[in-house]
């Protein structure tokens, strides 16, 4: 039984003998639900660019929570995700989609992303450490609360349907685009943290101050949306769901042009580009 003892992230407790847990990144419940008997076999993708993108054979984790907090306090937010990706995984892309929505998604996004940085400390060619994680975002997951909105900023973008390859999908273990995708981007000129994570066909990003300052970090985000813009990324910003919504509609999309450079430099895109 594991002895190191890590503060839990989220209460400080002990993580510790019983206490100890594993957590995975992208919550096993969401990713069985969403890709089924493939689950077990899909590999999981981090880098801080394109060329320091690596494969993990084994599906990533995190062993700084404790037992109460992974199997308890967060378990709203891995059912709200089950949801979540099932609607992702039954559509080829985005296309006047309408997926589940809640605010425990918005925890299960967030909680994600915070795993998958987590994660990538263990990078020693990582840049983004150290870095402060804000106390509130942490305690309002913990406790189930909403987490206050001008801590971070999310957003979210589809791949559009439209023009990509009939059989993209169908390739399941040898698919060209890794089905869980994780990037990590330190943008210096504005101190942000920029997380992307990906979900099938589905984008995410969240924007952090690097160094917890929140001075103009609304001016700051836009100028790290205009940059994305500029690399061919749609991004359509997450807002708090309203008590009687509970379906979110994707309205911006990435089409094939903008989506192919993303995924040309898989060894298994260029094995499917080389398909006659």
């Amino acid at each position: 039984m594991p002895t190191t003892d890590v503060p839990c992230f989220y209460c400080g407790g002990s993580t510790a003998g019983q206490n100890h847990s594993r957590e995975h990144c992208f919550s096993q419940r969401a990713r069985a639900a969403s890709f089924g008997p493939i689950a077990p076999k899909l590999h999981a993708f981090r880098g801080t660019s394109p060329a320091t993108v690596q494969q993990h054979n084994q599906i990533p984790v995190v062993e700084d929570v404790c037992r109460k907090c992974n199997n308890a306090r967060l378990q709203p937010y891995d059912v709200a995700g089950k949801k979540f990706a099932e609607d992702v995984d039954k559509l080829a892309g985005g296309d006047g989609a309408s997926i589940y929505y809640s605010q425990d998604v918005i925890g299960f996004l967030l909680k994600t992303h915070l795993n998958y940085l987590r994660w990538t400390e263990r990078d020693p060619k990582s840049s983004v450490w150290p870095f402060p994680f804000d106390k509130q975002i942490v305690a309002s997951l913990r406790d189930h609360l909403p987490v206050p909105p001008e801590t971070y900023r999310l957003y979210i973008e589809g791949w559009s349907a439209d023009g990509l390859p009939p059989e993209f999908w169908k390739e399941e273990i040898d698919h060209p685009a890794p089905y869980d995708l994780f990037y990590v981007d330190v943008l210096g000129e504005v101190n942000i943290v920029a997380s992307r994570w990906r979900i099938k066909w589905l984008e995410t990003l969240l924007l952090l101050p690097r160094d917890g300052d929140y001075t103009d970090f609304d001016d700051r985000c836009a100028k790290v949306v205009s940059y994305f813009k500029g690399k061919g990324y749609e991004w359509q910003h997450l807002d708090e769901p309203l008590p009687d919504v509970a379906a979110l509609r994707i309205v911006s999309l990435a089409d094939w042009k903008s989506v192919k450079p993303r995924i040309e430099q898989f060894r298994q895109a260029e094995e499917f580009f080389r398909k006659p």
